[in-house]
C-alpha cells in the first residue's frame, strides 16, 4: 500500500523511522513496547528517559481527528440523527480506535524527532566528508534518501549471494572486500577507507545482480547506505557523481592489478610484509589484532606458512608477536 521510503510506510508497517528495515516494537504493536534500538542501522528509539510521554499530545491530536471525522461523516450521511445517538457513535469510535492511536502516536512521535536529528546529523557528516567532491544539490539528495549505519568490527555488510539494495559510502573506519574462489577459499581484493566506495557493489547496482563479494568491517565503521535505485539517476544528472564513480572504478582496478602483481612477482615473505604494512595504514594502528589464520585466508595460503614467515619477520626485528596480536615495528 505504501512504498518503502515514505514515512507512512514506517507508521503503518511499524518499522524503524530511519532505515525502515527492523521492527519498531517488540512483539505485538498493540502492546506498544518500543524496542531499544534498530538492529539494522543502530538507531536508538528512546532518546532519553520519558521520551514517549510527549506522544500523548499525538494521541490527543488523533482523537480530535477521529472525533471530527465521525462527526462530519454522520452529519453528511445521516443529517436527522439525534445528538445522543451521534455522541454514542463518536465515543464508540474513539474507544475502538484507542489501541491503534496508542501505538501510532508513539511511532509518529519517534518519526518527528528522527527526521529532525537524522537530517541535521546527515548534513554535518556529508559536508565534512564529501563537500569537496559533490555539489550541494547532490548532498541534499543523499541526505533525503540515505541513512547512517554503524557497523561493529567484524560484522558482514554485504555477503556473497546477497541482493544489493543499498550502496555504502564510508564515513569512518575501514572495510575489507574479498571474494571466494571455486574451492570456497577467501581471497582479499582490497580495502575501503574513508571517502571510498566499493566498485564491485557499483557493478551489482548497475547490473541489478547479486553480490559477488563479501564486505566486512575491518574496524568499527560508520557508513551511509544509499538506495541502489538512485545510482543511474545520479550518474546521468550529476557530473561530480559520474566522476566519483569512474575514479572509484579506476582506483579499485589499480588495486586489483597490484594484487595480481603481488601474486605473480612477490614471494610469500614479501606479500606478508606488504599485507601488514597496508593493514597498519588502513587501521592507523601499529598493533594489529589479527590471527595467523585470518592472514592465511586473506593471502590464500596455509596458517603454517604464515606462522613460519611471521616468526622469521620477528627475528628480523620487523614485528613482535603476541597472542592474536602483532605489533608492527618496521613502519
Amino acid at each position: 500500500m505504501f512504498k518503502k521510503g515514505l514515512k507512512l510506510y514506517s507508521i503503518f508497517k511499524s518499522k524503524c523511522p530511519h532505515c525502515q528495515e527492523d521492527d519498531f516494537f517488540e512483539g505485538s504493536r498493540f502492546k506498544a513496547n518500543v524496542a531499544e534500538k534498530c538492529n539494522v542501522c543502530g538507531e536508538k528509539f528512546s532518546k532519553e528517559p520519558g521520551f514517549y510521554q510527549g506522544s500523548y499530545y499525538v494521541t490527543y491530536a488523533l482523537g480530535v481527528a477521529i472525533f471530527v471525522a465521525v462527526w462530519v461523516a454522520s452529519r453528511v450521511l445521516f443529517p436527522e440523527m439525534s445528538m445522543p445517538i451521534l455522541a454514542t457513535i463518536i465515543v464508540s469510535a474513539l474507544l475502538l480506535m484507542t489501541p491503534f492511536s496508542y501505538y501510532l502516536s508513539k511511532i509518529i512521535w519517534a518519526i518527528f524527532f528522527s527526521v529532525i536529528n537524522h537530517e541535521q546529523k546527515m548534513r554535518e557528516l556529508l559536508l565534512e566528508n564529501y563537500e569537496h567532491l559533490f555539489e550541494i544539490e547532490l548532498l541534499d539528495e543523499i541526505k533525503k534518501v540515505g541513512y547512517i549505519k554503524n557497523i561493529p568490527e567484524g560484522d558482514v555488510i554485504i555477503n556473497i549471494g546477497d541482493t544489493v539494495r543499498n550502496m555504502p559510502l564510508l564515513l569512518e573506519g575501514a572495510i575489507k572486500v574479498s571474494r571466494l574462489d571455486d574451492d570456497g577459499d577467501e581471497l582479499l581484493l582490497y580495502y575501503l577507507e574513508k571517502g571510498d566506495v566499493c566498485a564491485m557493489t557499483l557493478t551489482c547496482c548497475t547490473g541489478n545482480s547479486i553480490s559477488e563479494i563479501r564486505a566486512v568491517a575491518e574496524m568499527d565503521s560508520k557508513i551511509i547506505m544509499v538506495p541502489v535505485q538512485k545510482m543511474a539517476d545520479w550518474v546521468r544528472d550529476y557530473e561530480t557523481w559520474r566522476t566519483f564513480v569512474f575514479e572509484s572504478y579506476n582506483s579499485r582496478f589499480k588495486e586489483m592489478l597490484e594484487a595480481i602483481d603481488n601474486l605473480a612477482f612477490l614471494n610469500m615473505h614479501e606479500r606478508v610484509l606488504k599485507y601488514l604494512k597496508h593493514k597498519v595504514i588502513v587501521t592507523k594502528d601499529t598493533f594489529l589484532y589479527v590471527t595467523h589464520q585470518t592472514i592465511a585466508y586473506d593471502l590464500h595460503t596455509s596458517r603454517v606458512v604464515i606462522s613460519r614467515i611471521l616468526k622469521s619477520l620477528e627475528k628480523e626485528g620487523k614485528l613482535k608477536l603476541d597472542r592474536n596480536k602483532i605489533e608492527f615495528l618496521d613502519f
